[in-house]
């Protein structure tokens, strides 16, 4: 990771994400394309329209993201 070039949010994300795998952690990652789950997708993406790295707690989901999960449930 230390030869590429980021801009904007993703040093920061990148560098966090670093500092947790150097913690005394069995930690394992596993890839799923977007379209296995598109309300990560969704989500991911819209985390992009933010001006900074926020975590927010909503009661209900975005309405756009009420179709993918009634989608995702009945598989």
């Amino acid at each position: 990771m230390d030869n590429y070039k980021f801009s904007g949010v993703v040093p920061t994300l990148v560098k966090r994400i670093q500092n947790l795998l150097t913690l005394d952690w069995c930690v394992q990652f596993f890839h799923t394309w977007r379209e296995g789950n598109r309300c990560a997708d969704l989500l991911a993406n819209f985390s992009l329209s933010l001006d900074s790295l926020v975590c927010a707690r909503k009661e209900t989901p975005p309405s756009e993201l009420h179709k993918l999960m009634s989608d995702d449930i009945s598989g």
